[in-house]
């Protein structure tokens, strides 16, 4: 009678542990799907960047700006954009555009963090934001972050506006 409480009780085990396994192989199913969604946008040239940004988090970016480059670093990517001889109107144009792209990601349920916000420096004007928001496939134990940070410096004296966002997914 032993034998068979222990076999009934390693039976109801090995079938809690199965049970386990499969649905954490879902989770890394669902995880590698998204995986794959990513990867339909090349990151690593302007116009992969721009339509993730596009199609993702509804960036659009100013045509005054011209592009520079792509770094990447740590599996993440950053867009590099420039205007130079920019003029008063110019810049108040791409401070609006900056304002309200950043409260439209806010309005979209990110969550805000503001490293630097118009801090004057040697000449120049800074601001960063960072934006993290849940993804669809974050669980209670596993909190899966999309993050994206929205950087701009005006050099005053050079009339020189760059900006950089950075995608941390």
């Amino acid at each position: 009678m032993k034998k068979v409480t222990l076999l009934v009780a390693a039976v109801v085990l090995s079938a809690f542990l199965w049970s386990c396994g499969s649905s954490d192989s879902n989770d890394k199913k669902t995880k590698k799907e998204t995986i794959e969604k990513k990867e339909t946008y090349d990151l690593n040239t302007k116009e992969g960047m721009l339509l993730r940004l596009s199609d993702h988090y509804k960036v659009t970016v100013p045509s005054q700006l011209s592009f520079i480059e792509i770094e990447k670093k740590s599996g993440n990517h950053k867009i590099i954009l420039k205007a130079e001889n920019i003029t008063e109107e110019e810049l108040a144009k791409l401070e609006e555009w900056y304002k309200n792209e950043c409260q439209r990601l806010e309005n979209d349920g990110y969550i805000k963090t503001v490293i630097q916000d118009n801090s004057k420096m040697m000449g120049m004007v800074f601001n960063d934001f960072s934006y993290r928001k849940k993804t669809e496939n974050s669980t209670a134990t596993d909190w899966s972050w999309n993050t994206i940070s929205v950087y701009s410096v005006y050099d005053i004296d050079k009339k020189v506006y760059e900006l950089r966002i950075k995608l941390l997914e």
